[in-house]
């Protein structure tokens, strides 16, 4: 359930690794949850860690914190991801003003895999459940899940915000509101999609999608079984599907709820 701080704890939490002293090792948490994280700063990078680059963080969650940053690069577990983040969890508030901002991670260049957020999640741009920004190259969001309440403005996803690379596997339960690029799972997309659902609420302006607001890339075998609003180019699957080039693909892909809209609707 998410959690509600009323007030600040003595002791604010510094987060673990930063660009200049990365994280570099292997952290298992053995299933148990660090609880009690509070965060409010004007700097970026924030979370249980800041910055991992090149380590493995596995079997950990946080809970019954509050996350806020002024600021960009804002996770619950992870900040900015350079490397492997599997089995971890998020169940607290996340909130930053800036962009790549997600439950379990805010900026992913390296794998994130079998991770969970339950927690609500809030940011301008880039803004996701799980991850907010998926990066290009061997980047890959594989067996996640969100089914919290997520908020921003461009590119807001259920799972991912944006994503340069591979997404499999996950999905979205939770309530997503947005203005441009808002998706159940993903809010904008450059790469694959594959095997992903949303059963959550999806509401936005411009693009706006069961599963992805917009789509650059390929999205095959998903789909979308709750409503979605917006006002422009608004579909059961994806909100506005660019073709160009052979690029913008979607197949085998089905939605079976209401859609709403007022200019480029379509069912899928």
């Amino acid at each position: 359930a998410e959690i509600t701080v009323y007030y600040a704890p003595a002791n604010t939490w510094t987060a673990i690794g930063t660009l200049n002293k990365d994280f570099c090792g292997v952290f298992n948490g053995d299933g148990y949850a660090v609880c009690g994280i509070y965060i409010n700063t004007r700097n970026a990078i924030q979370g249980l860690f800041g910055t991992n680059r090149h380590s493995v963080i596995a079997n950990l969650g946080v809970a019954e914190s509050y996350i806020y940053a002024n600021s960009y690069w804002v996770g619950g577990v992870v900040g900015c991801n350079y490397g492997t983040v599997t089995n971890c969890y998020n169940t607290g508030s996340v909130v930053a003003s800036g962009d790549y901002v997600g439950g379990v991670v805010g900026f992913s260049d390296g794998t994130v895999t079998d991770c969970y957020n339950v927690g609500s999640v809030t940011g301008k741009e880039n803004v996701g459940g799980v991850v907010g920004y998926n990066g290009y190259g061997t980047s890959a969001v594989t067996d996640c899940y969100n089914t919290g309440r997520v908020n921003g403005n461009r590119n807001v996803g259920g799972v991912i915000g944006f994503n340069c690379s591979s997404i499999t596997e996950c999905y979205n339960t939770g309530n997503i509101t947005g203005s441009n690029g808002v998706g159940g799972v993903i809010g904008g997309s450059n790469s694959s999609i594959t095997d992903c659902y949303n059963t959550g609420s999806v509401t936005g302006r411009y693009h706006v999608g069961g599963v992805a607001g917009y789509n650059l890339g390929t999205v095959t075998d998903c789909y979308n079984i709750s409503i979605v609003n917006g006002n422009e180019r608004v579909g059961g699957v994806v909100g506005y599907n660019d073709s160009f080039v052979d690029e913008g693909t979607v197949t085998n892909c089905y939605n079976t709820s209401s859609i709403t809209g007022s200019n480029g609707v379509g069912g899928v």
